[in-house]
């Protein structure tokens, strides 16, 4: 089964990424062995369905209680990255934990796996069927204006949760908000979100360093960009 996943994972990359599968296959192929065992018995992998990202690889595995699928997020061991992205799934896992809300996504499980002297965090979070991104969302021809602000409203309520709970997520786009066939619209990847302090709420000042993906900045974002040149940390 295993081996089917990692074959599923391996097209993924593609022609274009071939490069970057040779380097990362070996250690792909041992955090697969390392969570399955993990997660026993508790969950079991399948190897049906997988999703690649710049930071992450997902896959879907099985409540063995429960026969329920969910997905399991880990991060890509890409070399020289891996100290980043450790850090921007081990973060996201943290902050969602914490969080339950019908438009943010839910975690059910995270851990954390050695391998080759490197610490790897992965967490499982609720799977659903036939689950677009806003991108496909907006461009779809059976999609209405009222339908749209009734999507975009519910994504409003759970950016108001999250500032509630001092969570600026930092990298709304479309990719990063996913609308279910029959469920509330989620917001999704809190990897790169911070907590926000204000200034000289304790001793000293603190500040909130933002990243964001540079074709989807937000108004203020684009402002301090051209404001202090390097000052916006790209991703």
């Amino acid at each position: 089964m295993m081996a089917t996943l990692l074959e599923r994972i391996e097209t993924l990359y593609g022609s274009k990424h071939a490069s970057e599968w040779r380097d990362e296959k070996q250690a792909v192929q041992d955090l697969l062995g390392r969570i399955e065992d993990d997660l026993s018995p508790l969950y079991r992998p399948l190897p049906d369905l997988a999703y690649l990202g710049s930071t992450a690889v997902v896959w879907t595995v099985e409540d063995t209680k429960l026969h329920v699928t969910r997905a399991l997020k880990m991060p890509r061991p890409r070399a020289g990255k891996i100290p980043k992205l450790v850090k921007v799934i081990r973060d996201e896992a943290n902050k969602l934990k914490s969080l339950t809300h019908q438009n943010v996504i839910r975690v059910y499980w995270h851990s954390e796996v050695a391998i080759n002297g490197n610490i790897f965090p992965y967490y499982i979070m609720e799977f659903l069927p036939g689950i677009r991104d806003f991108r496909k969302i907006v461009t779809s021809a059976k999609l209405d204006f009222t339908h749209l602000i009734e999507l975009l409203a519910e994504i409003v309520e759970g950016l108001v949760y999250l500032h509630a709970h001092d969570i600026i997520h930092c990298d709304i786009k479309p990719d990063n908000l996913l609308a279910p066939d029959d469920s509330p619209p989620l917001i999704a990847d809190l990897g790169y979100s911070k907590y926000f302090f204000s200034m000289g709420a304790t001793n000293g000042d603190h500040l909130t360093e933002v990243t964001f993906t540079p074709r989807c900045p937000s108004r203020s974002q684009e402002i301090n960009q051209s404001c202090h040149g390097h000052g916006s940390q790209y991703r």
